[in-house]
């Protein structure tokens, strides 16, 4: 296999053919990057087993044990079904797979296996439907599917659970050359914050609870890190981009404040005083205005609204449904009446005409 990096595409990685390229990018996996960034959603804890005379019906359990017996039958719609017995010298477990053939070459008489799955009591004995297991070899200890908290992923048709696993932790064998640290030094030690590699281990195949947290807490924290990082090199470029410059405030705002049945709050005033200071500045504005629901944000955006429009331009409120939209018609055309502003409605519905 060619030496991988973060962008190297998963079509080059083993087992990744045509068909499973073109499943994987439905998930948003297009190279190794993604693939690393495609998180867990939740985790099945293997790392204890349960013995079989302690099983609790709808407990999800970790069992070892060893196969006693395996066969299949036909089912009355033309399927198959296979039943393999567990035991572990406390008691007997039956599985159950629907149409998984495979199944019955895997688990042989006398194989040492561990079995995963939601337990139930049927007819008078213990079962699982279609668990998940792992046969115990010698290297079973390594096994990315059990003996510890097994990562439980978003799946799409074509993506199993357990090849998605086994491709994420082969990946994860060469981290340390594909993974290079995006946090400053002094920040991790400030907020004690793991290491990126380690953080991407302890994500996806963590070796206990403490340890995923640990992962959790550095990898929320690098996107936001790395979010305020974008918005800062955005807002020192915008600061930076030249803006219209108006003039001071005239008739139309004036006759707006004066004609309506109340003073403005202290907070109002306060905000206009700032947003039209910023559309005079000579520079783009970008603020955001926050306030609970009838405060009067609507009011505000309208004064800042005929800011610009008594200097000759065209203002717009941008919102997000049609609804919306023809409310804010209705209560902007009975704020500006009586000022001689037109106020036009444009939505996914009207006509090029």
């Amino acid at each position: 296999m060619k030496q991988l990096t973060l962008d190297t595409s998963v079509q080059f990685l083993h087992s990744v053919g045509p068909v499973r390229v073109r499943a994987l990018a439905r998930l948003g996996v297009v190279s190794v990057g993604d693939l690393l960034a495609h998180y867990p959603r939740r985790y099945f804890d293997r790392s204890q087993t349960t013995p079989l005379d302690r099983l609790q019906d709808g407990q999800e359990v970790t069992v070892a044990g060893e196969v006693l017996t395996a066969g299949e039958r036909r089912t009355r719609r033309g399927g198959s079904l296979q039943t393999v017995s567990i035991g572990d010298g406390s008691g007997v477990l039956f599985c159950l797979w629907f149409n998984q053939r495979y199944i019955l070459k895997a688990m042989r008489r006398g194989k040492r296996v561990i079995i995963s799955g939601t337990v139930q009591r049927h007819r008078g004995r213990w079962q699982l439907t279609h668990p998940d297991f792992e046969i115990l070899t010698p290297d079973a200890e390594e096994s990315p599917h059990t003996g510890r908290l097994v990562p439980i992923y978003p799946l799409t048709q074509g993506v199993g659970q357990r090849w998605l696993r086994r491709l994420v932790h082969d990946c994860l064998e060469e981290l340390p050359a594909l993974v290079s640290e995006t946090l400053p030094a002094d920040i991790r030690r400030r907020h004690h914050l793991c290491g990126r590699a380690e953080a991407l281990r302890g994500i996806h195949f963590p070796a206990s609870a403490t340890q995923r947290d640990r992962a959790h807490r550095r990898l929320v924290y690098e996107e936001l890190f790395l979010v305020q990082l974008v918005m800062a090199l955005r807002r020192g470029q915008r600061d930076r981009d030249e803006g219209i410059v108006l003039a001071a405030p005239g008739d139309l705002t004036r006759r707006l404040v004066e004609s309506l049945p109340f003073a403005l709050t202290a907070a109002q005033r306060r905000v206009l005083k700032e947003i039209l200071a910023d559309l005079r500045s000579g520079r783009v504005m970008h603020r955001l205005l926050q306030g609970d629901v009838g405060c009067g944000k609507t009011l505000v955006a309208l004064i800042a609204a005929l800011f610009v429009i008594e200097q000759g331009h065209q203002a717009v409120f941008v919102v997000p449904t049609e609804v919306l939209a023809r409310q804010h018609e209705v209560t902007l055309q009975a704020l500006t009446s009586e000022l001689g502003v037109r106020v036009a409605v444009l939505t996914g519905s009207t006509t090029s005409a």
